[in-house]
């Protein structure tokens, strides 16, 4: 992350609705943001990518198989011919927004092919009841469960049938946010002062009532949704953001675990566990050394135990390793392991875990198709050690946020909310990134199924184009941006994790689909499996610290994120590590030059045949072969994507599409005239930032939602392009695609012309339309 006084002085250049710092030499004040609206429903033109889908057929049926997705072909037989490589660029949709009016679902799934992406995650369908009025918000009712509302099944049912005609696959959830609820659902009591089981607790992953309804849900949902044998079921997710690996090195989440009424089984699980192990439990006392009895071998260790993650042994053996790395020794071969009761813990989770994986994917294989691919949980909950629970699992998942926003504050007020201004283009945060890859199993698929820098980061709208650009050159096989909306209708000014709205991101949507759907940017030559013995796993799996794996990694590998830029890593879980060859040193730069961090300036560049880029805050001229861009007013963090129209690489074309990113400001609620919200610097927190207060508010609140209209960004910028001998027209296009007067243009040297873009207001815009057209020929809008 960097440094507080930089960030801070970041993020106040950064957003032209708060504060602007005065011009440099010879350049403009930062103009006023201008309004501007997308029409989705009529989007048109340059930006429309509908072309790249086409309507999903029993040919299209996804399977997983070699390391990746692909659709069956014809034969309907995986690993013949007729197979075709597919990558997934999608988005979710959250809660209320998967519940559309079966009328206007058809132009939702139209909106989102527009955009480019062809895959849907139905997400949070469990963790909202409908009543019996208004628009549903989830897909059960608040009756006992599963107790299924028919409305709002009737509605998921009939968007599916619509995203399908439109070629967009979907990736179904099913436990996400439901909480299990004894009075109502006939379970054991839990803990006093306990109401509800929280979103990620434990208890559903081995109590045998819970799995029971979790199964029973499963086959219910995909049965009323018709889904068995439908060419639209990419993927499943058996459980977002939760395990009991995860659970173990978070202490609340671990007492949920631990609740009276249901402990007695997961004790029991563990006796068993270690009696098949060790041949008993008195056997396993013996075999850990260090054992003071047979009641403490069966009891379940704690986290506050010297068992558990921070515990003495733990702090000790962390205290040895910086001890020995200031005196320059690597203790990668020689490394203390945790004390054996301990490992075995973790390895005992993992197994419990797995059971429940397996349990559920059996239930889905059953009611859909045994070739169906189906995820466990995300990496990130559960940590490396999730290989190995998921061994039986057919992708692996792992979800990413840049400033996730926090809310609650020392008064736990739901409205204290805020966020840092970190940019994925910084060093740290695209360390972090890069970093996903050390969380890929080698022979399987790999998704992101979250991922988001969400409003009001004035940089966010980075986000879509570097993770299409990190996505291809590592090679993975799935993106599902969070989110297009949570509710039904979405909503008319930028808010939280939303895409509709969000006009400065949703612009770059369409050309990031071409990055990764299209290998705009191609996969890098080199591949780079990392060994992963299971005891190496279990070392880090004891530690709760979120950079473990990297730790680990770097340390036993001499592999760090940044070898990402020159290889395609992933985990070979179960290799053994006694003949590694480390790698030459890690550059910031791919070796064929598709892509390059600029770290001094906190800058992604992305520079192929088919695609020019520039990610972050842009302060001075930068070129490629026969373009180049150049800010004649304040730095601010930009996304500048170019991509050609006509199939040719850029070089060659004569139709292009340049598109800007930038920040989004809904309207600030009874301003008059009416005027963009202004981001704020967060009182008392350097480097964090959060929206000003509601006019009229009462308190320091600080609403996550805005309304329309939106404004953006307006970057003063000069781009230049080579004319190779032909006339060259620049138009902006309106909020349906269709473009406007062209920009004036003036020599720049005798093969090359400029423009100035964001001159007025009039002519600003996300989007420019590029003609170079045949010599001699007057160019027509």
């Amino acid at each position: 992350m960097m440094t507080a006084p930089r960030l801070g002085a970041w993020a106040v250049a950064a957003s032209l609705f708060a504060l602007v710092p005065a011009p440099s030499a010879g350049r403009e004040a930062a103009p006023p943001p201008y309004p501007y609206a997308i029409d989705e429903d009529r989007l048109g033109g340059a930006p429309d990518q509908s072309a790249l889908n086409h309507p999903l057929s029993g040919a299209d049926r996804i399977v997983a198989r070699q390391g990746h997705f692909y659709a069956v072909g014809a034969d309907g037989i995986p690993g013949t011919d007729d197979d075709r490589r597919v990558r997934l660029f999608g988005i979710n949709l959250s809660f209320g927004a998967n519940f559309p009016p079966p009328d206007q679902a058809p132009a939702l799934a139209r909106r989102l092919r527009k955009l480019g992406f062809n895959a849907v995650r139905l997400h949070h369908l469990d963790s909202l009841p409908s009543g019996p009025d208004g628009t549903p918000i989830g897909i059960l009712t608040a009756g006992p469960h599963p107790s299924f509302h028919a409305g709002a099944v009737a509605r998921l049912r009939a968007l599916i049938d619509a995203l399908t005609r439109e070629g967009l696959y979907v990736n179904l959830n099913l436990h996400v946010g439901y909480r299990f609820r004894p009075a109502v659902d006939g379970l054991p009591r839990l803990d006093a002062g306990r109401d509800a089981t929280s979103i990620a607790s434990p208890l559903h992953v081995y109590a045998p009532a819970l799995v029971d309804r979790q199964e029973t849900y499963a086959r219910q949902l995909i049965r009323r949704l018709g889904l068995k044998n439908h060419p639209g079921l990419a993927m499943v997710e058996i459980n977002n953001e939760a395990s009991l690996l995860w659970s173990w090195t978070r202490r609340g989440a671990w007492a949920e675990a631990r609740q009276r009424h249901y402990v007695p089984e997961l004790e029991r699980r563990w006796q068993v566990w270690l009696a098949a192990r060790h041949g008993s439990v008195e056997a396993a006392c013996r075999a850990w050394i260090h054992c003071p009895g047979v009641a403490w071998a069966g009891a379940l260790p704690a986290p506050e135990d010297e068992d558990g993650p921070d515990g003495p042994l733990d702090l000790a053996a962390r205290r040895m390793d910086r001890m020995l790395q200031r005196l320059g020794v690597d203790r990668a071969r020689g490394h203390v392991e945790a004390p054996r009761k301990k490992r075995d813990f973790v390895q005992f989770l993992a197994d419990t875990d797995a059971a429940y994986f397996v349990r559920l994917r059996r239930a889905v294989h059953e009611e859909t198709d045994p070739r169906v691919p189906v995820t466990g949980t995300q990496m990130a909950f559960g940590g490396i050690m999730n290989l190995f629970s998921q061994r039986d699992m057919d992708y692996v998942d792992e979800h990413v946020y840049v400033a996730h926003p926090i809310a609650g504050g020392a008064q736990d007020r739901t409205d204290d909310w805020r966020m840092t201004a970190a940019s994925a283009s910084g060093s740290s945060e695209l360390s972090r990134l890069l970093a996903l890859s050390l969380r890929r199993d080698a022979g399987k698929p790999f998704v992101v199924s979250e991922y988001n820098q969400p409003y009001p980061n004035p940089g966010g709208s980075a986000i879509l184009p570097i993770m299409a650009t990190l996505a291809s050159l590592q090679d993975w096989d799935g993106l599902f941006f969070f989110d297009y909306a949570d509710q039904w209708p979405p909503p008319e000014g930028p808010t939280r994790f939303s895409l509709a709205a969000d006009w400065g991101k949703l612009a770059l949507a369409g050309q990031s689909a071409l990055l990764f759907r299209s290998e705009y940017v191609r996969p890098l030559a080199r591949s780079l499996d990392l060994p992963l013995p299971e005891s190496a796993a279990l070392d880090i799996a004891q530690s709760a610290v979120a950079d473990a794996l990297e730790r680990s990694v770097e340390r036993r590998l001499s592999v760090v994120p940044a070898h990402a830029w020159s290889f395609r890593l992933a985990q070979a879980p179960g290799a053994n590590d006694a003949s590694w060859t480390p790698p030459p040193s890690a550059g910031q730069a791919t070796p064929d030059g598709q892509a390059r961090h600029d770290a001094a300036q906190g800058l992604v560049i992305v520079d192929t045949p088919r695609a020019w880029g520039v990610f972050g805050p842009l302060a001075g001229r930068l070129s490629a072969a026969d373009h180049a861009i150049r800010p004649t007013g304040p730095a601010a963090p930009v996304s500048l994507l170019l991509t050609p129209l006509d199939g040719h690489s850029l070089a060659e074309s004569g139709h292009m599409l340049l598109t800007v990113g930038s920040a989004t400001a809904g309207r600030q609620p009874g301003s008059q005239p009416p005027r963009p919200k202004r981001v704020i610097p967060y009182p008392g927190k350097p480097g964090w930032i959060t929206l000003e207060p509601d006019a009229g508010a009462a308190g320091p609140s600080a609403p996550r939602a805005t309304a329309g209209p939106t404004w953006l960004a307006r970057h003063p910028l000069e781009f230049e392009i080579a004319t190779q001998g032909r006339p060259v027209a620049v138009h902006p296009l309106d909020g349906a695609g269709r473009r406007m007067a062209p920009l004036p243009t003036e020599a720049s040297g005798d093969q090359s012309v400029r423009v100035r873009l964001y001159a007025t207001p009039e002519q600003s815009s996300p989007w420019f339309e590029i003609v170079r057209g045949v010599a001699g020929q007057e160019i027509r809008p």
